[in-house]
């Protein structure tokens, strides 16, 4: 699961929360490196502040939801628990949004 909280100045609020089911197979070539691929429905609500763009209706704003999917590398160290990882996160936003491939990221993470 990812919860995503976005602050725009002056603007407003976006909050999201995003269930991917992962499926993760090892690159045999490289031991301890993983390609990743997955896919879940999100959903988000947008938070105007009082300001011109809610026309003085302070708490408006609008709710989204789709599906996103993503691929990705990980690195699992050896020899220490740590694991490293880049992903890629497009998504279909099904009430007006459309297609989006804007999101994606890198990782750091203690592993068990």
């Amino acid at each position: 699961a990812i919860l995503r909280y976005r602050g725009y100045s002056g603007l407003g609020t976006d909050l999201a929360i995003t269930a991917l089911y992962q499926y993760e197979k090892p690159i045999t070539e490289v031991q301890g490196l993983y390609w990743l691929v997955g896919a879940g429905p999100y959903f988000g609500h947008f938070s105007y502040k009082d300001n011109i763009y809610n026309l003085g209706y302070e708490g408006s704003g609008y709710s989204y939801y789709g599906i996103a999917a993503m691929a990705g590398l990980e690195y699992k160290f050896e020899k220490m628990p740590i694991a490293i990882s880049a992903d890629w996160m497009p998504a279909y936003d099904f009430n007006g949004g459309g297609f989006g491939a804007e999101s994606g990221g890198f990782g750091i993470k203690y592993t068990f």
